[in-house]
């Protein structure tokens, strides 16, 4: 090789390290601006996992522990006052038997419906709505809580088949998130659970692993899946747990004649004039009706309206603080009252 070619080589090395290090320079930077200007969508928080168990279910995969009280271990401020009855569920006791002229409203959903952040069980929205609804004249309804943090709806339709209809319930309602087309968001405890036993091998996807561990590729890939139009998904049901979940709580409403809804919770991290994601809104509600199952019901007019920056509806712009529960519960129950429910 010449000197000349040599130094042509060289020159071209030198160029292309260059090149890459003011990438790798650029990307990091891009990374902690989007950290420090806590850009949204925001990734879930991390879940307390001492408050979680292994379960043998390959769809369910873990649960409450039951019989927790906020004494059992240091929680977190997220997870202050969670305790759970018998079942693992946060709630208060339920016999399995419904007592005569009892009517049931069984409750699915994620952390947004347990209540993370809010220590009072009684000002989570279930709660709320059991009270709403006795104040108009059923005092008879029990509304039952069997949300799970870090659910997704395959996982909540799953429990309602395997727990929830040993409770009898007489009408199912679904709390749905943003974060529910993905699979692995469960704020890591799966895999940290799992990690706990020597003998189990990590198990989440290369892109749940990308998802959780930067927050520029997080952001980044939700806003262009907020962005891209509704399309066809029937060929990806087993990798979107919101068709698979719509699939099954249409199959169980169709054949034990038990009534449904499913309720999407929009985000609340901005005023509604900087709201971003609306095309997630409108994907999801093309799963719903493609899949033809129980009512779909979108929350965002409704939060709008109790109060247009939705922020203030949330610590966190995940999940609602005292007055987020406190509306969904009054407009939650003004969609059963306009449907003649209970």
């Amino acid at each position: 090789m010449s000197e000349g070619s040599g130094s042509r080589v060289h020159r071209r090395g030198t160029n292309a390290a260059l090149l890459a290090g003011g990438l790798l320079a650029g990307l990091l930077l891009a990374e902690l601006s989007v950290r420090w200007l806590d850009l949204p969508p925001s990734p879930l928080g991390p879940l307390h996992v001492p408050s979680y168990r292994l379960l043998d279910d390959p769809v369910l995969r873990y649960g409450y522990r039951p019989n927790l009280a906020p004494d059992h271990a240091a929680y977190d401020p997220m997870h202050r006052g969670l305790s759970t009855n018998a079942s693992g569920f946060r709630d208060v006791e339920h016999l399995r038997a419904k007592p005569p002229g009892v009517t049931r409203i069984l409750v699915l959903g994620d952390s947004t419906t347990v209540g993370l952040g809010v220590p009072e069980l009684e000002n989570t929205w279930p709660k709320r709505l059991e009270r709403r609804l006795h104040a108009r004249g059923h005092p008879e309804v029990q509304v039952l809580n069997l949300a799970v943090g870090g659910y997704d709806p395959e996982q909540e339709v799953a429990l309602l088949e395997t727990e929830g209809l040993t409770f009898d319930p007489d009408l199912v309602l679904m709390l749905v998130c943003l974060n529910d087309l993905e699979r692995d968001v469960d704020g890591g405890v799966y895999e940290a659970l799992r990690a706990a036993h020597a003998h189990l091998e990590p198990s989440s996807s290369a892109l749940a692993r990308m998802l959780s561990g930067s927050r520029l590729f997080f952001v980044a890939y939700h806003r262009t899946r907020a962005s891209a139009p509704p399309r066809d998904e029937r060929n990806e049901s087993r990798r979107n747990p919101l068709d698979v979940g719509l699939t099954g709580l249409a199959r169980i409403s169709r054949e034990r004649g038990l009534p449904a809804l499913v309720f999407l919770l929009p985000a609340l991290d901005a005023h509604v004039d900087q709201y971003t994601h609306l095309g997630l809104h409108r994907r999801m509600a093309a799963i719903a009706e493609r899949v033809g199952g129980p009512p779909w019901i979108d929350l965002f007019d409704d939060m709008a309206k109790a109060n247009p920056n939705l922020r203030l509806l949330s610590f966190d712009g995940l999940h609602p603080n005292r007055v987020g529960q406190a509306v969904l519960a009054e407009q939650i129950d003004r969609h059963l009252h306009a449907r003649g429910l209970p």
